[in-house]
């Protein structure tokens, strides 16, 4: 997802649902120029929730430093006893998961059949 120029875009909302649970919604390319405003918008989440939903069903494009960000956040999570999870992962976030082994580790959706 491109800008007016031609800059990478990426969208993040970020909902608390109760105290200890948050739903992340995502939109646009997880690339090295965007992942960065996403870890900063994820970071004060990663520190409260012990659960944290991850809508990924609008990403057109995951690099590795998107599949990191994923890695870092899971492992931030479940070193307090929290768990992250990738809900609706778009089918370019769920091929490079599923190519990478990873799918499982985010409870990431199986791909219908």
């Amino acid at each position: 997802m491109r800008g007016d120029d031609g800059s990478v875009m990426l969208e993040a909302r970020c909902t608390d649902e109760n105290d200890h649970e948050s739903y992340v919604s995502v939109r646009g390319e997880m690339c090295a120029y965007s992942v960065p405003r996403l870890r900063e918008a994820l970071q004060w989440l990663l520190e409260d929730a012990r659960l944290v939903r991850t809508d990924l069903s609008e990403v057109s494009f995951i690099d590795s430093s998107g599949v990191r960000l994923l890695v870092e956040a899971h492992g931030s999570l479940a070193a307090h006893g929290g768990r992250f999870e990738v809900v609706g992962a778009s089918p370019a976030v769920r091929r490079v998961l599923q190519i990478l082994g990873l799918d499982g580790l985010f409870d990431a959706p199986a791909p219908a059949s």
